[in-house]
């Protein structure tokens, strides 16, 4: 992949983030700077059916995946959840479901991120 097509791809990446900023936020983890814990947060404007779980395994991480019950979602709603990395679905969940059992993010090595596009359908 060009270097011009991996930029674009990162800015539409941006672009849409970006608006989830101005809607809710719900922190999973603790403002903690330690190297041996996760930092997950969702950004949600429920009002458009638009979310994203960030997560990140920090450096001295023991642990390579984690669980997030998802905040504020429509329980008889439908979600796509997509990897803002690749664009491969990960699959549709029930808002309820995504509530009550959580979102599991799977990161083996340390130091990695993950984003995930949360879209009512």
């Amino acid at each position: 992949e060009s270097a011009m097509a991996e930029t674009r791809k990162k800015l539409d990446i941006v672009l849409r983030v970006r608006p989830l900023f101005c809607g809710d936020f719900y922190l999973f983890t603790g403002a903690t700077l330690d190297e041996r814990d996760w930092f997950a947060y969702q950004l949600n404007l429920p009002e458009e059916g638009k979310a994203c779980l960030l997560s990140a395994r920090r450096s001295q991480c023991p642990m390579c995946a984690a669980c997030y019950p998802l905040k504020d979602l429509d329980e008889a709603a439908v979600y796509v959840l997509e990897d803002a990395r690749t664009g491969n679905l990960l699959g549709e969940f029930s808002g309820q479901e995504l509530m009550e059992n959580g979102c599991t993010v799977s990161l083996p090595q340390p130091e990695t991120a993950s984003l995930i596009f949360i879209t009512k359908k």
